[in-house]
């Protein structure tokens, strides 16, 4: 623990693995590096030298470090080869995966060994293995010696346990995330049996839910057995596969094997699939790459080396640590915790929200303009310069500016936002609120015609300036206009669930009630000067000119009615995304459906992870040689329908029975 691993000092300050460096705390020894240069650092016999702590440690207590071989995930093991200060010869020491070092000793292995191991990993402590090994070679044959000629003929030493507590951050997160109907995965390179009881305290795995273990034996057979943990009070395997209430975990060999050889069920396990355990970084980037290809969008968080290809192959990356693994992905934390995950999901979901309503704001804003235009050409008549101005500038362009500004909602929604601007409930929200402004400018266009001092205006079609833009019509269809640019500005800025209530953002709701008194302003009493300037032509009494607000006013309410109380209702949203999910093409979702459907068989004879059976095909647990023939044969007419990776399972399942 104290010469075996890959610290260094950095600023006067130990960095490193965290494993590698709370183990080496715990030593109580002391780390020294010779030569402070880069350059020359290597030039010594032993660049690095531990030593218990202490300004002056005992000779034969001092140990440098000849060579060092880091880390590899695919051997699963790190090893340096040291020599005590008064020694005659060099010691190597070994650390790894228990199952790996115990592969490459050939004494000191105890009787019970798998026993031991499985008492600790049941527990959820992460188990490391240590080996050695005397050298009683010269200095030359250390350094040119190979790995695979080092590590071998080790002597087992022991088990190094620890115990890695849960971040009291993990376990809500989870919660919330299963709330949000938000699956969650574990892939990571520990022991699968320290792998499932993570998830079983953390919740990723709930106590009503059996977990298959899938596993490759000696001969490379993909092997499925339920998972067996101590004070665990999950329903019995039989009983889980009729519920549909099991999940996989897999091991990384199981993985490999059943990613080449059998690709239909691949796509089931990585659907099922709850926790993936000593998994390479190649297969964590397979494992990703492969749920995107299901139709998943998929978010990874990793805080090491290790992580870094599936951090970049991910849609959102983030790395818990400022180490390699921020590099990588386009997210970091500070806190060094899981919390950032729920962060990150609620600020994308309001961003995605807040770009849609301004996206439905300016496409209502053109509608309800070109609206107003349209109306006024069927009498010759256009909105003014100035009038144009006075929409687009103070109220379009100030009140988008600030309807961007309200935050993420402190909680997680449990069900997300409309993906695509094409779907229905972008597409009735604007045809909703385009009739609703027809109707009230129609509506105000003809009323204008009822007042007392209505006056025609006279405009020349071919040689039209400003001054003929003039009218009851114009004035009209101009200020009711902007009450529903204000309208719409406040109703396309949603709030609850994805982003916090609109009275939260101050700002924007203070630039519209001062906007909504300026439009009453000019609309009931306007200086003389800012009528002429806006080319209005108001009536004499002020009861006519406040219809043009009662309208403004009904159309507010109308549409916060229809958007807030139809359109954004909750029960409409959570039908509407229960038909998604039924309807969806996605291929999980299709996987989904089958394995909800269908009744996995679990076989013990079987080689294979309990999978649905295949549709006109039933395998049987007991069949003579005679009986699976006559199912080939049988089913023959069917087999020339299915595809090429179904016929492939087919013929495999049909020569295992025989």
């Amino acid at each position: 623990m104290a010469s075996c691993h890959s610290l260094t000092m950095i600023e006067s300050r130990l960095t490193g693995d965290p494993l590698d460096l709370k183990m080496f705390e715990w030593t109580d020894w002391q780390l020294e590096e010779g030569a402070r240069e880069e350059g020359n650092r290597f030039d010594e016999l032993a660049p690095t030298v531990v030593h218990p702590r202490g300004s002056s440690p005992p000779p034969e207590l001092t140990i440098g470090i000849v060579r060092q071989f880091p880390f590899a995930s695919k051997m699963q093991r790190m090893s340096v080869v040291t020599r005590g200060l008064e020694d005659s010869t060099f010691s190597l020491f070994v650390k790894g995966a228990p199952e790996i070092i115990q592969s490459l000793c050939v004494e000191g292995v105890p009787d019970d060994f798998a026993e031991i191991l499985q008492q600790f990993t049941a527990r959820g402590y992460r188990v490391i293995a240590v080996g050695y090994r005397e050298l009683p070679w010269n200095y030359v044959r250390v350094q040119r010696a190979t790995r695979e000629q080092l590590d071998s003929e080790l002597r087992f030493l022991g088990l190094v346990v620890l115990e890695n507590r849960l971040k009291p951050q993990a376990k809500p997160l989870l919660m919330a995330l299963n709330e949000a109907h938000i699956r969650s995965v574990m892939a990571t390179g520990d022991n699968i049996q320290t792998a499932l009881s993570v998830a079983r305290e953390c919740r990723l795995v709930s106590p009503n839910e059996q977990v298959f273990v899938l596993d490759c034996d000696v001969a490379g057979n993909v092997r499925v057995n339920p998972s067996t943990l101590p004070d665990n009070d999950t329903p019995d395997a039989s009983d889980a596969l009729v519920a549909g209430r099991y999940v996989y975990g897999i091991t990384g060999r199981a993985f490999e094997i059943i990613r080449r050889k059998y690709p239909s069920a691949f796509e089931r396990v990585c659907v099922r699939g709850a926790v993936f355990a000593r998994m390479s970084p190649e297969q964590k980037q397979q494992l990703i790459e492969e749920l995107q290809r299901l139709g998943y969008i998929v978010g990874m968080c990793g805080d090491g080396a290790n992580d870094c290809g599936a951090l970049k192959a991910a849609h959102m990356g983030i790395s818990l640590s400022e180490a390699e693994a921020s590099v990588a992905s386009p997210f970091t934390a500070r806190q060094g915790d899981v919390r950032c995950v729920e962060t990150v999901i609620r600020e994308g979901r309001a961003a995605l929200v807040t770009s849609f309503g301004v996206f439905k704001y300016m496409a209502s804003y053109s509608l309800t303009q070109c609206a107003s235009v349209l109306i006024l050409y069927s009498i010759g008549c256009n909105l003014a310069d100035f009038q144009f101005l006075f929409i687009d500038l103070p109220i379009i362009t100030l009140l988008v500016f600030l309807a961007s500004r309200t935050k993420a909602y402190s909680k997680l929604a449990k069900y997300p936002p409309a993906s695509s601007l094409i779907s229905p409930q972008p597409i009735a929200s604007l045809l909703t609120q385009l009739t609703l402004v027809l109707i009230g400018q129609v509506l105000v266009f003809e009323l204008c015609k009822t007042f007392p001092n209505y006056t025609v205006g006279k405009f020349d079609k071919i040689h039209s300036t400003e001054k003929y833009y003039k009218s009851s019509e114009n004035t009209a269809i101009f200020c009711s206009s902007t009450f529903m640019y204000i309208t719409q500005a406040f109703i396309f800025s949603k709030g609850k669930p994805y982003r916090k209530t609109i009275l939260s953002n101050w700002v924007f709701l203070l630039f519209t009630v001062i906007m909504t008194g300026v439009c009453i302003f000019v609309t009931i009493y306007p200086p003389e000067f800012l009528a002429t300037f806006l080319q209005l032509e108001l009536e004499p009494q002020i009861s006519f000119r406040a219809v043009f607000i009662a309208i403004g006013a009904v159309h507010f309410v109308l549409s916060w009615i229809f958007e807030d109380a139809v359109i954004e209702n909750p029960c409409w949203r959570r039908r509407v995304a229960n038909y998604r999910e039924r309807r969806s093409k996605m291929p999980y979702r299709v996987l989904e459906r089958e394995l909800s459907e269908q009744t996995p068989v679990l076989d013990p004879n079987f080689d294979f992870p309990p999978l649905p059976s295949i549709p006109n095909y039933e395998a049987q647990s007991a069949m003579d040689e005679t009986a699976a023939l006559s199912s080939v044969s049988h089913n023959s007419s069917d087999f020339a329908q299915h595809s090429l990776d179904d016929q492939e399972e087919l013929v495999e399942q049909s020569t295992t029975r025989v």
